[in-house]
């Protein structure tokens, strides 16, 4: 078959050569900016197209999902000018497509579904008829023989191109082979095509289209890689092939330039649009510059760009698929509306963004019957429309007051309107309220009653009842509050696509005031008058939990909010006042460096991902051990044997705590049995890990090492003499084993230091304190100061003591003559911890000898449970503060444990293990590990500007049709 192409062509007609511009825009012709039409739609590997599938004079969203069996996806437009709910509008429509279009192909006014095939064959689904939404027929039009079948990826177009009244289908392929698509059928009823192979390659085609553009027949229409765009007829030839006429040159583009051909004047010749500009019925001597359309550097983020009447009034609209590379809007789809002198309605544009359409507030459509301008809605202006909804037990009365303080922040808001204006008008729709007998039905049935689906795609719904749910639909038209204005605020800023989060990677960020995060939902400045969205000042700065510098680059009174609730955070301006220093880790510093610290606890810390390695009957304990020259972390836990517990051992493998934190070793069986209560652990600096325990015989302690390759091995044993019925508490001290002794409440506590001889154990001294306690003890060593080395131990006050909500932490020093002295003592929350308390201590600057100290304990005011939540406790240089302590909440609802929590210092974080309670017997007593125990984690966070998106994004998109 002979072959040709365009560039070796003897004759090329030019039509012109320069660029024309046009003096003025001929009956007041243009196009709208761009107007959202639907949220993606056709991504990848999905095959997009557009086409009035039914036939109603609406052109509707087409998709084919090219693998397995095929799936043809639909989405309607109504004749309101919004789209309706997405459906599938074929299944099996054939196997591995590799190229669609669309047209009449069966059906004069209607856009029939061609599907092409890896295997040749051609089908099409037709028969729709009008209102209903999908295909009745999937007739196999065609074989293209095997080879003619084209190259992937492919382009196609549509056109009639021999001038018969009959569509044609024309694909160009990878290679630059063109086949034609004959529309061959012989009546209404069926579909049929010819194969044609085409003779002339067109190589290196950019954009592929067609049109009419004189003499009755349709032109391919292309764009190069040159920037030229040519068209051309095509004909097929009695013996089975054909080829194109000699092409135009139309005009010079960009390459990167989109190219669509389309009625978009409304005349019976069609019009040529590359990038921005129109050329009337194809001739660049009549240009056309469209300024509302996309900027080549933005459509250069565009998937393909298709012309169809979606509003049905003889013009064709611009569709865009948009396949950007934007935070929001990067995939949805776009319609720009053209108009002129005899169409100035500008179809179904909406100039305030705000979902309502143009013609809907003009009165030209009353939507469903619902009147906007009576309502107040006006032109240029962002309104909303709400329904509110209630059970028969909420007063009106007292919905309609709240809602005046809704009315007026929203009017408040610092948005500006195309009117001039600033602010979003609310406007309320009041149904008769609901029986509260009914609402076990609405609850089950809230998403389909609500928005009434006279309303859906005008209103959104805010349903108000009493101790009902607070939730809304994220970017979405329906929601719950309980009737309070904070709550609406909060709930329907959901609806407007906002999150807890302000989109960032963790929620509860203390940088971001919106009143969608939880930390600022009903106050904010401690006056819930302050409380709102938040206008993203501040989201220049990234808040990296583990890389926080204390300097923000923000003046005093654009953070002042820090310093209230919920975080109290102290602040300090900078001698310029152009920023401010803030004590992230609450260690008195201001300074510009950078510091670990959790800045999101207002329903908790979050401590990162729950790595689950086995199951545990008593508290786990957790060391970070030295002894190989490399920071090795420790798992110990106890199980269930014959006799007491057996205590078995772990070490973690990993190097990354986020992608290796459920490499652990093999566990090593290191008491085989009777162990009675929890075991405690430690590691001797310069030495080994040596873990107690107690058993009926009395207080263990056991070496345990650990070889280079992380291999563990249970040591030698050495048994405390006089220990029976005691619990201990191990922990390093002056480069020694302090053991702490605890009986029962009204006992005192006793302490043994173990003196080290290299690895062994080499004489023992006993101490009595004057010190009783509930529960076992916590025990850590602190500073070593002018007064001698210090040892933290943390009791739980007795029932017969005034606080019973409190633990007390008292700092003993041991003297030259190796006596214990009472130091110093402090009250720290403790909320009825009922097993040993957890301590840490780590040197820090700002606090001085006293350094910071950790407790982990449970704790929920509750003395009556074996179980409950945990909580960390850290002391601060501030009295003013709860006492000098900060005290936080372990973040996950079920973070509740029977025994004390495993914890040990990693990596700037502190690592935590913990016996998890669960109602479910397969999952209680699981064994969780957290590297993120300080709750500083990685997830990265920051402000979020609300309001901008509320304005940009939000108001458009949640009341769409689907």
């Amino acid at each position: 078959m002979r072959s040709r192409s365009v560039a070796s062509s003897a004759l090329l007609l030019l039509i012109t050569s320069t660029l024309a511009q046009a003096a003025q825009r001929p009956g007041g012709f243009d196009m709208t900016p761009e107007q959202f039409w639907r949220t993606p739609f056709g991504t990848d590997p999905r095959m997009p197209l557009v086409g009035d599938a039914d036939g109603d004079g609406h052109a509707d969203l087409i998709s084919l999902w090219p693998k397995d069996d095929g799936v043809v996806d639909l989405v309607r437009t109504s004749a309101l000018g919004k789209p309706f709910y997405g459906n599938v509008a074929m299944r099996n429509f054939g196997k591995n497509a590799i190229g669609d279009a669309c047209g009449p192909l069966v059906r004069k006014d209607a856009a029939d579904l061609m599907g092409i095939y890896a295997d040749g064959s051609v089908r099409i689904a037709w028969g729709m008829p009008v209102g209903t939404n999908a295909y009745q027929h999937n007739d196999l039009a065609a074989q293209i023989p095997p080879d003619l079948i084209p190259k992937v990826p492919i382009k196609t177009t549509v056109a009639d191109f021999d001038g018969d009244g009959l569509a044609d289908v024309v694909t160009l392929d990878a290679n630059g082979s063109l086949l034609l698509l004959h529309n061959t059928r012989g009546s209404e009823t069926s579909a049929h095509c010819s194969v044609h192979a085409v003779k002339t390659k067109l190589p290196g085609v950019r954009q592929f289209s067609a049109g009419v553009f004189g003499g009755g027949k349709g032109e391919v229409v292309w764009l190069d890689g040159t920037g030229s765009v040519y068209r051309a007829f095509i004909t097929p030839s009695s013996d089975g092939s054909a080829d194109l006429s000699t092409p135009v040159l139309v005009t010079k583009a960009s390459p990167e330039d989109h190219l669509v051909a389309g009625h978009f004047q409304g005349k019976k010749e069609s019009d040529i649009l590359v990038g921005q500009r129109l050329l009337p019925g194809g001739d660049a001597h009549k240009e056309i510059l469209l300024k509302n359309l996309p900027s080549l550097d933005v459509a250069k983020g565009d998937g393909p760009w298709f012309a169809a009447g979606l509003v049905g009034n003889g013009m064709d609209d611009l569709i865009r698929y948009r396949r950007g590379k934007e935070r929001f809007g990067g995939q949805d789809v776009y319609v720009h509306f053209p108009f002129d002198d005899a169409h100035p309605d500008k179809g179904y544009f909406c100039s305030s963004n705000d979902g309502l359409l143009d013609i809907w507030k003009t009165g030209k459509i009353n939507p469903n019957g619902l009147d906007l301008r009576e309502m107040g809605c006006q032109l240029g202006h962002r309104d909303i429309i709400v329904d509110i909804e209630r059970f028969d037990d909420v007063s009106l009365d007292y919905v309609k007051k709240n809602l005046e303080r809704v009315t007026k922040y929203f009017g408040s808001l610092p948005i500006k309107n195309p009117d001039g204006t600033t602010g979003i008008a609310m406007h309320y729709i009041f149904a008769n309220p609901i029986p509260k007998a009914k609402r076990d039905d609405v609850n089950r049935h809230f998403d389909e009653m609500f928005p009434p689906s006279n309303l859906r795609g005008i209103a959104h719904t805010m349903f108000a009842e009493n101790n009902g749910p607070l939730v809304s639909r994220i970017n979405g038209d329906r929601g719950r509050y309980n009737g309070g204005p904070l709550e609406f605020i909060h709930e329907f800023g959901h609806q407007l696509d906002l999150t807890h989060s302000g989109f960032w990677d963790d929620d509860e960020c203390a940088l971001y005031p919106s009143l969608m995060n939880y930390s600022y939902s009903y106050s904010l400045n401690d006056t819930s008058d302050d409380a709102g969205y938040s206008d993203g000042a501040r989201a220049s700065f990234t808040v990296n939990p583990l890389h926080l510098p204390k300097l923000l680059p923000f003046p005093l009174e654009t953070v002042k909010f820090l310093s209230g609730a919920q975080y109290h955070f102290h602040l300090k301006p900078t001698d310029d006042g152009k920023g401010t220093f803030v004590d992230w880790n609450w260690d008195g510093v201001f300074d510009d460096e950078a510091v670990v610290a959790d800045v999101r606890y207002s329903h908790g810390s979050n401590i990162g991902p729950r790595h689950v390695v086995g199951q545990t009957q008593c508290a786990p304990v957790l060391v970070s051990d030295e002894s190989t020259g490399k920071k090795r972390i420790l798992l110990i836990y106890g199980q269930t044997s014959a006799n007491g517990l057996k205590l078995l051992a772990r070490t973690w493998l990993g190097e990354n705590r986020d992608s290796e934190g459920d490499r652990w070793s093999e566990a090593t069986v290191i008491v085989d049995s009777g162990v009675l209560g929890d075991p405690t652990a430690a590691y001797v600096k310069g030495g080994s890990t040596w873990v107690s325990y107690a058993t009926a015989d009395g207080v263990f302690v056991k070496r345990i090492t650990i070889d280079a390759d992380g291999t563990l091995q249970a040591g030698a044993t050495k048994m405390i003499p006089r220990t029976q019925g005691f619990e201990p508490t191990v922990t390093a001290f002056d480069g020694q084993l302090a053991l702490v002794l605890w009986h029962d409440a009204n006992s005192p506590v006793e302490i043994r230091v173990l003196k080290m001889s290299g690895d062994k154990l080499a004489g023992m001294s006993k101490a009595v304190l004057n010190l009783e306690s509930a529960v076992p003890l916590g025990a850590v060593a602190g500073s070593v100061g002018s007064d001698g080395p210090s040892l933290w131990i943390c009791r739980r006050e007795k029932d017969d003591e005034l606080d019973k909500t409190h633990n007390q932490l008292v700092r003993f020093v041991q003297d030259s003559d190796g006596i214990f002295k009472e130091a110093e003592s402090k009250l720290v929350f403790g909320g009825y911890a009922s097993h040993r308390m957890t301590i840490l201590w780590e040197p820090e600057k700002g606090l001085g000898p006293t350094g910071r100290i950790y407790q982990i304990a449970e704790g929920l005011l509750a003395p009556d449970r074996t179980w409950s939540e945990s909580f960390i406790t850290m002391n601060v240089p501030y009295p003013d503060h709860d006492g000098g302590w900060l005290d936080r909440r372990y973040l996950e609802t079920d973070f509740t444990t029977p025994s004390a929590v495993g914890a040990c210092f990693y990596n700037d974080n502190i690592i935590c293990a913990f016996r998890l309670h669960d109602s479910d017997p397969a999952r209680n007593d699981s064994l969780a590990v957290y590297f993120y125990g300080n709750g500083a984690t990685p997830a990265l966070m920051g402000d979020f500007d609300d309001i901008g998106h509320i304005r940009d994004f939000g108001m458009s998109r949640s009341i769409r049709r689907s």
